[in-house]
């Protein structure tokens, strides 16, 4: 590693599997150890047969010696395997964990959808980093080791050619590890910057189109995938330059000269020239083995580096700046008092509107008039150039962000979606959810509907930003997540926009459902909706309408 950070920032993280991980180091000693017994055994078989002739006795036990040990190691192997398997989905998952809650607590929303794309694929790499990294990481060495000690069954000289292969193993094993660790952190990063580029593409592709910005937004692309391949490709490089063959054959031409030697001055036998450089040949384990062990590690050391610069130790949320955190209980009431939005948000009129709690509040008007700024701005997540936003009669910008985030949800019209399983993808409306209430939650947004056509259902891997999905049904992904939040204010932004008139009609009527325990502020058109809403907000020519209805005890 280039400095020590890593380990300290990986160690505690592991205390929970300290057993798991102690049983894939012993497993691989005793691997090791049993690799060797093979070698032994060999050489002395072939002595006695030299010495007493071939018999079928003696060569029988010799044959269940190997059969047996054989057999144990390839038990330990697949306990150490598992072990190793064990721990590293327990740090993704936990790991994973941990991220989502501090970037969905402490980030803007703005910047939360490309840090959690980012971060998640991190927690991969950190498994991968476990299995097969670590574990053949500690096998190799155990070889190295138990190599270099066990020597001396044969002679105290023949240490010469494992001491000569450990020292250069470790030299050149901790120089490809920072070169091949560098090449990846700038192979990741460009692979980040590239989907960034071609996700903002996509998402804003009709306004490129139209604009004829098509032709520098490709150019723009292509530069960024170049950049991306020159990474990997020198990634690559960096993983192949690799003297740990030279080393081996270098080693066990030394190993063998020193045998004969000794053999010819009669302090070898032939069965211990046999089994002393099989046992050097086990080194060609480690030298094999290095070139899956040493990508998966360098690749966890970059996605280490990455989590710790995107979310750091001791990152906290804003606090109120005038002491103990201002939390009303209940559902809070949304007042906008002259709120002007910020000059680069759009042409919004000043907002004088006030929301009682359980309120169901429809937003209309026509294209670009403003409606996705108005939530943002009620939503406390873009604050007023002037005039301000009250969430229970408390300025937004005075709730501490974590709290704000717990009880006002807002859902953009191209909510985020990750390289995670359906199921999990709706849990981030609330990380604490079981797999019962987030079923229900499926069924209540009709996500269980399509759900049932996947080939794993809830459990189905979706592929970054849900690219399999329709945009109908990734609406009614963003819909079960914030129906699954405890929040007491959903801002719907155009949720029925990609949906059939079926689906929009039966969501529309859960959503009138919701607003009875719920205050619920949607952008929609829809008639069923403005007629069972307490409020309609209309936002035409830079003026925004109020229209109040009393339509029940509120």
């Amino acid at each position: 590693m280039r400095d020590t950070g890593q380990l300290r920032w990986l160690a505690p993280r592991l205390r929970g599997s300290t057993g798991s991980l102690l049983l894939v180091v012993i497993g691989g000693v005793v691997t090791a150890l049993l690799a060797v017994v093979a070698a032994w055994a060999t050489g002395e078989a072939l002595d006695r047969a030299l010495d007493e002739g071939v018999s079928t006795g003696p060569l029988l036990i010799v044959a269940a010696v190997l059969l047996a040990s054989q057999l144990l190691r390839a038990l330990l192997i697949y306990l150490r395997q598992t072990a190793s398997i064990r721990v590293g989905t327990r740090l993704e998952h936990e790991l994973r964990h941990e991220l989502l809650t501090k970037v969905l607590r402490n980030a803007r929303p703005a910047d939360a959808g490309g840090r959690l794309a980012t971060l998640i694929s991190d927690t991969r790499a950190l498994r991968y980093m476990m299995t097969p990294g670590v574990d053949l990481g500690l096998s190799v060495s155990a070889f190295v080791v138990v190599v270099l000690g066990c020597a001396v069954i044969w002679s105290p000289w023949l240490v010469l050619a494992p001491l000569v292969y450990a020292v250069g193993f470790v030299w050149f094993s901790v120089r490809l590890l920072r070169g091949i660790a560098g090449a990846a952190r700038t192979a990741r990063d460009r692979s980040a910057g590239l989907t960034d580029r071609v996700s903002e593409a996509l998402h804003n592709i009709e306004a490129v189109r139209d604009a004829g910005g098509a032709a520098a937004v490709w150019t723009d692309l292509e530069s960024a995938a170049r950049d991306h391949r020159d990474a990997v490709v020198g990634q690559g490089r960096a993983e192949r330059r690799t003297p740990l063959f030279l080393l081996l054959g270098v080693v066990q031409g030394i190993g063998f000269a020193h045998a004969l030697l000794l053999a010819r001055d009669g302090q070898l036998t032939v069965g211990d020239m046999v089994g002393y450089h099989s046992m050097l040949l086990l080194l060609g384990s480690p030298t094999f083995a290095s070139g899956a062990a040493f990508p998966a590690l360098a690749n966890g050391i970059a996605a280490i580096d990455r989590i710790r610069r995107l979310a750091p130790e001791g990152e906290e949320e804003p606090t109120a700046p005038g002491g103990p955190d201002p939390v009303p209980r209940g559902v809070p009431s949304i007042e906008a008092v002259a709120a002007v939005p910020a000059e680069e948000a759009g042409q919004l009129p000043r907002i004088d509107v006030s929301l009682p709690p359980r309120s169901l509040v429809v937003v209309t008007g026509p294209t670009g008039s403003g409606k996705s700024t108005l939530l943002r701005l009620l939503a406390g997540v873009e604050p007023p150039a002037s005039g301000s936003v009250r969430v229970g009669g408390v300025a937004a910008t005075e709730w501490p962000l974590r709290e704000l985030a717990k009880r006002v949800i807002l859902v953009a019209d191209h909510d985020s979606l990750f390289s995670m399983t359906l199921e999990e993808n709706i849990g981030l409306g609330r990380l604490d959810a079981d797999p019962g209430e987030i079923g229900a939650v499926a069924d209540r947004a009709m996500v269980s509907e399509f759900a049932r056509s996947l080939p794993d259902g809830l459990n189905t891997l979706l592929g970054a930003e849900g690219t399999t999905l329709s945009g109908g049904q990734k609406q009614r992904i963003a819909l079960a997540r914030a129906l699954l939040s405890r929040a007491d204010v959903l801002l719907l932004d155009d949720p029925f926009s990609a949906l059939d008139a079926g689906t929009s009609r039966a969501l529309a009527t859960g959503l009138i459902e919701v607003s009875r325990d719920r205050t619920v502020v949607v952008v929609s058109d829809r008639s069923d909706l403005r007629a069972h809403a307490t409020h309609v907000l209309h936002l035409d020519s830079a003026e925004l309408t109020v229209h109040r209805t009393v339509l029940r005890d509120t």
